[in-house]
């Protein structure tokens, strides 16, 4: 009897809510889409999110902007910056040292060739001349190399309300389910 009562409550006192993802902080970094309100996605800082509008603070720092809710399809919140510039300096950094190191090992000693070898002296490469050309092959490709290797912004879809499920008691008995999807 006691389950009986229990599940007979439960309904009356729950409204479950089914995928709510949280809702971004005021403050965060969001990307929003709107197609309706604009033609690409919306980057910035959150200002102000209420149950008409969202305001956002533009990247660009032109002052802030209002979108309506019922124009907005998504809202992603950024959970943590692009890390790609920081990738390009390691790699920069990297290709630097490993130019510097094939030049010293690989250069040779050019004060030691004879005069009439003129084949042989014009392919001789001293240490520096050999550390350049290295650099100009290896610094581009580790500073690429960084840049692909780093992860870029990392957004997390924080979209609020697009699905609600109610259970309340029925007229006559039973139960009744309701769901609501909001495009």
């Amino acid at each position: 009897m006691p389950i009986i009562l229990v599940a007979a409550l439960v309904p009356l006192l729950v409204e479950v809510r089914v995928a709510r993802a949280e809702e971004p902080a005021s403050g965060s970094r969001v990307r929003v889409t709107a197609p309706s309100f604009s033609g690409k996605r919306l980057v910035g800082v959150l200002v102000g999110l209420d149950e008409t509008t969202l305001t956002l603070q533009r990247q660009e720092g032109t002052g802030s902007l209002q979108v309506p809710r019922a124009a907005i399809t998504k809202i992603e919140a950024s959970r943590h910056r692009s890390r790609k510039a920081r990738g390009a300096g390691i790699g920069l950094l990297v290709g630097l040292g490993t130019a510097a190191v094939v030049g010293l090992a690989a250069g040779e000693n050019c004060g030691a060739v004879p005069e009439d070898e003129y084949l042989r002296r014009f392919f001789c490469f001293d240490r520096g001349d050999m550390a350049l050309l290295s650099g100009i092959l290896i610094v581009p490709a580790a500073t690429l190399l960084g840049v692909v290797a780093s992860p870029g912004e990392k957004w997390e879809v924080s979209t609020t309300d697009r699905l609600r499920l109610a259970v309340a008691p029925a007229r006559g008995g039973g139960v009744r389910a309701a769901l609501a999807i909001r495009f």
